[in-house]
């Protein structure tokens, strides 16, 4: 009878440690789980902050292109914020059609524009003030050449390209007519 009450005991035994490791096992498992979870909730809620903070700033694609007035104006003002005169400096404004990106429906709207004899910092100044205020508008182009009719020195002529994204979805395709008998 000792001898069956010592196997009993040690089955008990073995099934209860058997259990606590599986119980074990199991709750490792579930420790890892909820550790993953938790990082993945701090990701989700850093993505969240990101999204909040991009829906509060200005748009960078515009749902229309920018108006010629609008635009001039805006160049117009970060040249003379950047102490490049208007009148005599800024040479053209030429604004180019938008062309379709690809198969997108996004259009880009580029504007050629001409500064003439401005020195480095001037022009690094008022092309960051106009592409850093004016949401959407950005520089995709920018060439410097020394004035023919200038002394060797710091100043520059200047020809750059703005650029924005216009959202304009190209229209569906028309529908075959019916014939009608």
């Amino acid at each position: 009878m000792k001898r069956r009450q010592a196997w009993l005991a040690a089955g008990l035994i073995l099934a209860v440690g058997l259990g606590a490791a599986w119980v074990y096992q199991r709750m490792d498992r579930q420790r890892e789980l909820a550790h993953r979870l938790a990082e993945e909730l701090a990701a989700s809620q850093t993505i969240a902050a990101r999204l909040v903070a991009l829906r509060d700033q200005p748009d960078r694609v515009g749902a229309a292109s920018l108006k010629l007035t609008e635009l001039t104006q805006r160049i117009e003002h970060y040249a003379a914020a950047a102490s490049i005169d208007p009148a005599t400096q800024l040479l053209d404004i030429n604004p180019q059609p938008p062309r379709r990106l690809g198969d997108s429906p996004y259009q880009q709207q580029d504007t050629r524009v001409e500064v003439q004899t401005a020195t480095l910092p001037t022009l690094m100044g008022f092309l960051h003030g106009l592409t850093h205020d004016a949401p959407g508008l950005r520089l995709t182009d920018l060439r410097l050449k020394a004035p023919r009719d200038q002394p060797v020195g710091d100043l520059w002529d200047a020809e750059f390209t703005l650029s924005h994204l216009i959202y304009a979805p190209p229209p569906p395709p028309e529908a075959p007519p019916e014939d009608n008998p």
